[in-house]
């Protein structure tokens, strides 16, 4: 019974999660103590995609139930004789909400997906690079993709390290882009330090770099 509820979750996983964040509990209860098990629900396995997604699941994700079903103490299928005289098992699947015009179902790394170069950025000793805002505008287009939204038209499109001076506008684009998916698929907007920056006085800071990472990494 463990293993064909076992291929029974994993078959709901992959048809589930090729894209949505997915967790499946295999759970069992022992309720009059034949087994010695737990008398309270337990998780005796689980699966999840991408990895941590069960750490993440809270009270929105849907929940289904299924596979239930009495089992003795080796695990072996036993009828139900209308006493609740075995243990039971089954399977919970959580999914994680979705909503807007698009599917917003991406994995945290889709296909195409950039890794950021610098990934500790340090204070003082990062400098802002060409780099650091193509891979922003490359992976929110990802996210903007899966959300049914148009992909983003830059202000100067192409940059060129020691050429394209890294403006306000660049910024300001990188932070709306973003937002905009979380609109979409019905979350709030991420908040931003200086949600103002101003040319010529705002000094992009190694926070404004953090923070738009983790939005563009995070969102639905």
């Amino acid at each position: 019974m463990k293993l064909s509820l076992t291929i029974l979750a994993l078959t709901i996983l992959v048809s589930a999660s090729a894209n949505a964040d997915t967790c499946v509990l295999y759970m069992a209860s022992d309720d009059y103590g034949e087994c010695g098990w737990s008398q309270a629900p337990f998780v005796y396995n689980s699966s999840e995609f991408p990895a941590g997604a069960c750490a993440a699941v809270d009270g929105s994700w849907t929940k289904v139930t299924s596979g239930q079903g009495w089992v003795d103490c080796s695990w072996n299928p036993q009828p139900d004789d209308g006493n609740s005289s075995w243990p039971v098992e089954w399977t919970e699947t959580y999914t994680k909400p979705v909503g807007g015009g698009g599917s917003c179902t991406s994995p945290r790394y889709p296909p195409g997906w950039q890794a950021w170069t610098d990934a500790a950025v340090t204070a003082g000793s990062t400098k802002l690079s060409a780099t650091h805002i193509n891979q922003l505008r490359n992976n929110i287009n990802l996210m903007r993709t899966d959300a049914g939204l148009a992909v983003c038209a830059w202000t100067d499109p192409t940059i060129t390290s020691n050429v394209t001076k890294i403006r306000k506008v660049h910024i300001d684009e990188i932070r709306t882009c973003i937002s905009q998916v979380y609109t979409a698929c019905g979350q709030g907007a991420p908040a931003f330090t200086d949600a103002v920056i101003t040319a010529g006085t705002t000094k992009i800071k190694k926070i404004h770099l953090d923070e738009l990472r983790s939005a563009t990494q995070n969102a639905p």
